[in-house]
């Protein structure tokens, strides 16, 4: 088979498993690396296919972000590996051959950007034609020299143009110049962290896990199709607060098993703490001095140092 009609296979397979949006990168760029984006390709990859799978934002406002209220991840990689299986029909590669990753330590955004998969937003995210920045990146490494796929822009960020918006609108402020992102600011790198947040960040706390502003006030997302909605991992707009607050830890990791909470890097006391936020948040001035009462002095110190918080902040 010439690698013409073996890239077209793997992008019309790919389509078949209903991703938006298929591209071949070759060769494999060599990409800066930082903390988060450190693994090597592996020997074997020559190539590789990116895929984006929308998904769905149809239950509106939440605790919990779209991207995170099914596990798309799951479900990308899900896909890929019937993908896998029939290129392993097809050709002689190898499972190992075949090695799939979404929300990996690869350099996926970077990746996607050279082969046209989208384009980098001022706030550092992929956006696609098709359905913006609402979706997840997800790819297959190829044992193969393929043809690869162009940009669709000579530079990052050119798709956005003048426009600021996801700068203005971050409440953290963490949107920095174009593309840059102070993550020590950001809602949904600190909605992970064990700490206690800052009177600031307490005042105006509203999430359970992964923070969508940057994305909502987007253009590029404002007349975008619904992805589809999944059961696999699914968590909903609005999970149960009070089970996550008091249930024991047992519990907390079975209730998470599955899920996009289920990550490691997900640490359980900060969803604790911030379902503490979200509560008193949402309660009366008499359950919020009830929150405050209960946990002020609680054995968790990241628990206690957050009731100590909100018992002299003003929601904003």
């Amino acid at each position: 088979m010439s690698e013409e009609l073996l890239k077209s296979f793997i992008l019309n397979r790919a389509s078949e498993e209903a991703f938006s949006r298929c591209r071949i990168l070759s060769p494999l760029p060599q990409v800066p690396r930082n903390s988060h984006c450190d693994e090597a390709y592996p020997d074997s990859a020559r190539s590789a296919l990116l895929v984006f799978l929308p998904y769905d934002r149809s239950e509106g406002e939440g605790i919990i972000a779209p991207f995170a209220r099914s596990n798309y991840y799951k479900e990308a990689v899900s896909r890929l590996k019937k993908l896998s299986t029939a290129l392993r029909a097809k050709t002689k590669a190898s499972k190992g051959d075949l090695r799939i990753f979404c929300n990996s330590r690869f350099p996926e955004k970077e990746m996607a950007w050279h082969c046209g998969l989208g384009n980098i937003g001022k706030n550092s995210l992929l956006l696609t034609p098709e359905y913006g920045s609402l979706g997840i990146i997800a790819g297959m490494f190829l044992p193969f020299d393929l043809p690869g796929d162009s940009p669709l822009e000579k530079e990052y960020y050119r798709g956005c143009g003048s426009c600021s918006l996801c700068r203005d609108a971050c409440l953290a402020g963490a949107v920095k110049e174009e593309g840059s992102i102070n993550k020590s600011l950001c809602f949904q790198h600190l909605s992970t962290e064990r700490q206690v947040l800052s009177p600031e960040v307490t005042a105006r706390w509203n999430i359970l896990y992964g923070c969508q502003i940057c994305q909502d006030v987007c253009p590029q997302n404002r007349k975008i199709i619904p992805g589809p909605a999944l059961e696999r991992g699914f968590l909903g707009a609005r999970p149960d607060l009070r089970f996550i607050l008091t249930c024991s830890d047992t519990e907390l990791k079975e209730y998470r098993k599955g899920t996009v909470l289920g990550q490691a890097w997900i640490d359980s006391v900060a969803l604790r703490r911030n379902a503490l936020i979200c509560l008193w948040r949402e309660g009366s001035e008499e359950e919020r001095q009830e929150l405050v009462e209960a946990y002020r002095n609680s054995p968790e110190e990241i628990l206690a140092g957050t009731a100590q918080i909100l018992e002299r902040v003003i929601p904003i």
